[in-house]
């Protein structure tokens, strides 16, 4: 015979020691765990029929949950609004480049170079410091024309 036919006859020897084969391991593992899952699945009773937790007991049921969460928030919001709102500074970027080329100017309409139209550019501020719809309406929107 060749090494090759022995191997296989090696394998398909039965052992003579007496341990289990994989087979009857995971057999036996598969045992177990049903008996863990028959054992997890075994009732205690509900929460619910033990009846209501004595008072002082720290327990809450879910309207007051809600109510305390409520409360948490009104709390922090009224404490967010006793915080002073700190000075605003500029970095007078529009008072030192007349182009205002460090802004935020896109949707505005441009000229060829792709500089922000100056009154393009005032409108908006004056739309913004106005802080209605109407100021918006009067801005120039083009984009880029250089196209």
């Amino acid at each position: 015979m060749s090494h090759r036919g022995s191997e296989q006859k090696a394998v398909a020897c039965p052992s003579e020691d007496s341990s289990a084969t994989r087979r009857e391991f995971l057999t036996r593992m598969r045992g177990g765990a049903a008996v863990a899952l028959a054992s997890s699945a075994v009732s205690f009773g509900s929460p619910a029929e033990a009846g209501p937790p004595p008072v002082g007991s720290g327990r809450f049921d879910a309207s007051d949950r809600v109510l305390d969460s409520y409360q948490n928030r009104v709390e922090a919001a009224r404490d967010e609004a006793n915080i002073p709102v700190p000075p605003e500074t500029t970095n007078r970027d529009e008072q030192n480049y007349r182009n205002f080329i460090g802004n935020y100017h896109k949707g505005l309409s441009h000229n060829k170079i792709g500089e922000v139209d100056r009154s393009a550019y005032l409108a908006l501020l004056n739309a913004v410091s106005q802080g209605t719809a109407a100021g918006f309406e009067q801005i120039p929107l083009g984009g880029n024309t250089c196209s």
